[in-house]
C-alpha cells in the first residue's frame, strides 16, 4: 500500500511540475507578445511621424532639392511648359552630370515633391537648410543660376519670382 501512495505522491509531483512548467511557458509567450506589440507600437509611431512630415522635409539630396526648387520656380506662373521642363533637365544633365533618364527621374519626383505649390518662395524656404548643409559657395550659386535659368526659360521672367530668387541668394550667400 505504501507504494502505491509513494507512485501516487510521484505522480502528483511530475504533474505539479508539468502544470506549472505549462504555466510558465504561457507566461513567457505572453511577455513575448507583449515586447513585440510595443515594438510594432513604436514602428507605428516612427512611420507615423515620418508619414506626416511635410513631403519636402524629408527630402535628404541637395540634387533632388535643387530640381525641387526650379520646378517650383517654372510652376511659380502656372503649369510648366515645354521649355521650362527643357530647361530643367537640360540643368540638371549639365550641372549634375544626369543621364537623360536620371534626369527625367529626378524631374519626375520634383514635380511630385513641388506638387500644389504655386509659392515657389516656400518651397525656397524649406529647401534652404538643406542645401546651406550640403553645398559649398560654388554648388549654392549653380542653384541660383539654375533657378535663373529656368526662371527666364520661357522669356518671361515674374516679379515675385525673381524676389523670391534674390531672397534665397541672400540667404545661401550670408551664411
Amino acid at each position: 500500500m505504501h507504494i502505491i501512495v509513494i507512485l501516487g505522491a510521484i505522480l502528483g509531483a511530475v504533474g505539479l511540475i508539468l502544470f506549472r512548467m505549462q504555466q510558465a511557458a504561457h507566461a513567457a509567450r505572453d511577455i513575448a507578445d507583449a515586447a513585440d506589440e510595443a515594438r510594432g507600437l513604436f514602428r507605428r509611431w516612427g512611420w507615423r511621424r515620418k508619414h506626416l512630415r511635410h513631403p519636402l522635409d524629408a527630402v535628404e539630396d541637395a540634387r533632388e532639392a535643387a530640381a525641387a526648387m526650379m520646378v517650383a520656380a517654372a510652376q511659380s506662373d502656372g503649369s510648366i511648359t515645354e521649355r521650362e521642363r527643357a530647361a530643367i533637365t537640360a540643368e540638371m544633365r549639365n550641372r549634375f552630370g544626369a543621364t537623360e533618364r536620371q534626369a527625367e527621374e529626378l524631374f519626375a519626383r520634383a514635380r511630385w515633391l513641388a506638387q500644389d505649390r504655386t509659392d515657389a518662395g516656400e518651397v525656397f524656404r524649406r529647401l534652404t537648410p538643406l542645401i546651406l548643409r550640403n553645398c559649398g559657395p560654388t554648388e549654392r550659386s549653380d542653384v541660383i543660376e539654375m533657378l535663373v535659368a529656368v526662371a527666364g526659360a520661357d522669356g518671361r521672367a515674374d516679379e515675385v519670382l525673381m524676389q523670391d530668387i534674390t531672397r534665397l541668394t541672400h540667404n545661401l550667400k550670408s551664411q
